[in-house]
């Protein structure tokens, strides 16, 4: 999934608690240099589970892989991503944001 969003020209995605090395001079397909969860590599054996909004769970903005998924691996919360940004925004007047390094690209 990680390296579908660095096809071509694609932005990549964000990943709460994952700092992601890539680089676009390789072939699509091998540009994810490194790729951690909580400061340690991920084991291609294990399994991760993964929270992800309604709308990108239908496979919008090109997450059309997250269709792939079997029903029975999936927890649908009722929540809608609308309604949580709305409540959000409601309870915290300001909004602040800040830069986490989450991806880092290779020149």
């Amino acid at each position: 999934l990680i390296e579908d969003r660095v096809t071509g020209n694609s932005r990549g995605m964000l990943v709460s608690g994952a700092k992601v090395l890539i680089d676009r001079r390789k072939p699509d397909g091998n540009r994810v240099k490194s790729f951690t969860i909580g400061g340690k590599p991920i084991d291609p054996k294990k399994i991760y589970r993964l929270a992800v909004s309604d709308y990108l769970a239908e496979g919008n903005s090109g997450f059309d892989r997250l269709t792939q998924v079997a029903p029975e691996h999936i927890i649908f919360t009722g929540t809608l991503l609308r309604q949580t940004m709305i409540d959000y925004v409601r309870k915290h007047a300001q909004i602040t944001s800040t830069l986490d390094g989450r991806w880092k690209e290779i020149k």
